[in-house]
């Protein structure tokens, strides 16, 4: 564990498990947690190419005392960052969102869908820029970029936050969007 001055925590990343897929999960070991001056479901924020926020949940035992950070594929995207980078790890305070744009990268969903995609991300941490992805029912999915939150900043979504679905980004691809990628956790270990 390697801890920098401005609190923040040098860590390698290392692949979640498929349960934690699209959750914003961040798991690491209890020890660095408590480093971090954090507590289970804080809200940190991940640097690598770029930022993004997680919440904090402990690793597996498999993976603790080792200075790994388990992250999906969406926040290790997000965060401009593959297996065995190195990120910088600091706690955060992630203000409840008022308002969140979000362009939706493949299809636009139904107003059936709607209702249910925010249930969805109530209590999701995100940042402007961020990949998203709302696993409809079976293994149906709709990826989004957040297009713009207020306040500025780390935002949780939360029941009062007014969820706002553009069209169709232009080329299917917003700002900061990066091209959609298929992690291992996403097929979940098949032979």
């Amino acid at each position: 564990m390697d801890k920098p001055k401005d609190g923040a925590l040098r860590l390698k990343v290392c692949e979640a498990l498929s349960k934690d897929v699209s959750r914003a999960l961040a798991r690491l070991d209890p020890a660095d947690i408590k480093a971090l001056g954090a507590e289970i479901g804080d809200v940190v924020e991940i640097s690598g190419k770029r930022r993004t926020v997680c919440k904090v949940m402990p690793a597996y035992k498999e993976e603790r005392a080792r200075s790994r950070i388990q992250l999906d594929g969406l926040s290790r995207g997000n965060a401009g960052v593959a297996l065995d980078d190195v990120v910088s790890v600091r706690k955060v305070v992630a203000q409840p969102a008022q308002r969140i744009v979000l362009s939706p990268t493949s299809i636009v969903p139904t107003d059936r869908d709607l209702k249910y995609i925010e249930n969805l991300l109530d209590g999701l941490p995100v940042m402007e820029g961020d990949r998203i992805r709302a696993t409809l029912f079976g293994s149906r999915y709709i990826d989004f970029i957040v297009q713009s939150v207020a306040p500025k900043g780390p935002v949780l979504i939360v029941s009062t936050t007014l969820l706002t679905v553009g069209p169709l980004s232009e080329g299917a691809e917003g700002k900061g969007a990066r091209p959609p990628t298929v992690s291992y956790e996403d097929i979940g270990g098949l032979k």
